[in-house]
């Protein structure tokens, strides 16, 4: 008779910003003989890892309850060419979930459970809260789809303007400014009011909080350095600058009234939010002028020409997106390199670009047909405005119409169409 044995374990859930020396060493240990990348994988995948060894070598099954950024945004490039190059496949996936205990300090965090197997003609499932579906495949993106993997670019794939990651302070918050000490600094120093400007990053946007940020040319600082609600600033900056565990941000200890790293600015810029919740339709973007500052906690796209916006404000965009570009928690997560600058869009004519145009010009219309309405309210699926949604609802059709020609049914088949037009790319671009 044959016998089954089951190992069970507790494998911790630690992202790569806290594990402990103990468990770097330990990444080092699995990771180094079988990988160039994988600082920034999750400790888990210590597990997935030993397991796809002892499979490859004995045979078996191996399942993990796992923190879902294993098979999001990077890690999958990290982790998953080590099991499918190992001889193995996919066998089952439940779809995230959030997953809490009853201990006093409650995890609270979102899983997935995935099962690792030799490669067979055997039964492959997908399992959400309410369906176990049978599938063809189970790509790394826990989806129905190839097992294709999108790698990092950086450069757009498509003919498109270039996204950048807006500009970091590393100020310990002494050129930001709330509105409060803004009117105040100004009170006090009218002649400091020129050096100041309106600062975004995504809370900004979404939320409609409003801050400055203090803004000063180098040709400017002797003028700047003069007054001292500003001078006093600038002397904080360099302490904290000076005392920063991060050797790049101590190497600008004897500048204080500068950004540490500056990306661009002073032109008319699409602004997109590097996060986003998963339970809005679409991702939050919009146009900025050219006196705004954005922060590094937003992307810009500068000088970008009006259908842009209509392509990153598209369902077609958000479902590469929630796919691709990895969550917080269940929050969507934006990035350039990894959703921006992989998503494949087809050549533009001139009348498609007109059309795409007009129908973002009209979501812009729609949003201020509801003044006092922020981006998280005008957003809200519950609160969403009819014309708002109807807009986007045109726009949707008009991108959809360019990709295949028709409406897609639902995400599965955006993202197939995507995915093969992802692949085409990349070999043309390649060759």
């Amino acid at each position: 008779a044959g016998f089954e044995t089951y190992l069970v374990g507790n494998p911790p859930y630690v992202g790569s910003t806290y594990q402990t020396d103990e468990q770097k060493e330990d990444m080092t240990h699995v990771f180094s003989p079988i990988a160039r990348t994988y600082k920034n994988l999750d400790y888990v995948a210590c597990w997935v890892a030993i397991a796809t060894d002892y499979v490859r070598r004995h045979g078996g099954k191996a399942a993990f309850v796992t923190t879902n950024s294993i098979c999001q945004g990077e890690q999958v490039q990290m982790l998953w060419p080590i099991v499918f190059g190992a001889g193995l496949e996919i066998g089952f996936a439940r779809q995230a979930f959030k997953w809490k205990n009853n201990a006093a300090k409650n995890a609270g965090v979102t899983c997935i459970i995935v099962c690792v197997r030799p490669k067979s003609n055997d039964p492959k499932f997908l399992i959400d809260a309410s369906h176990k579906r049978l599938v063809r495949n189970v790509s790394p993106y826990l989806i129905e789809m190839d097992n294709i993997i999108v790698e990092k670019r950086s450069r757009p794939l498509a003919n498109v303007e270039k996204m950048e990651w807006g500009n970091k302070p590393s100020d310990g918050g002494f050129l930001i400014l709330t509105p409060m000490e803004r009117d105040a600094l100004i009170q006090a120093h009218p002649e400091a009011e020129r050096f100041l400007r309106r600062y975004f990053g995504t809370k900004e946007f979404i939320d409609g909080v409003v801050r400055w940020c203090i803004w000063v040319e180098d040709s400017d600082y002797d003028e700047a350095n003069a007054i001292a609600g500003l001078r006093v600033r600038f002397e904080k900056v360099r302490a904290f600058r000076a005392d920063s565990t991060a050797a790049e941000t101590r190497v600008y200890s004897h500048v204080g009234h500068r950004f540490r790293q500056i990306q661009d600015y002073g032109k008319d810029a699409l602004l997109i939010t590097s996060t986003s919740s998963e339970n809005r339709d679409y991702i939050p973007a919009g146009f900025l002028g050219s006196d705004v500052i954005i922060s590094n906690l937003a992307y810009a796209v500068y000088d970008a020409p009006s259908y842009l916006f209509s392509i990153v404000s598209s369902k077609m965009h958000l479902a590469w997106a929630r796919t691709i570009g990895g969550q917080l928690e269940t929050r969507i997560r934006y990035t350039n390199t990894l959703v921006y600058n992989t998503f494949p869009i087809p050549d533009l004519s001139v009348n498609q670009k007109t059309a795409l145009q007009e129908r973002g010009w009209a979501i812009i219309e729609a949003r201020e047909n509801h003044p006092g309405m922020t981006i998280s309210e005008l957003y809200d699926p519950k609160s969403m405005p009819d014309d708002l949604r109807q807009a986007h609802d045109e726009l949707d059709g008009v991108v959809e119409g360019i990709y295949r020609g028709r409406r897609f049914r639902d995400d599965a088949e955006r993202l197939e169409h995507l995915f093969r037009l992802y692949v085409a790319r990349t070999r043309k671009a390649a060759a």
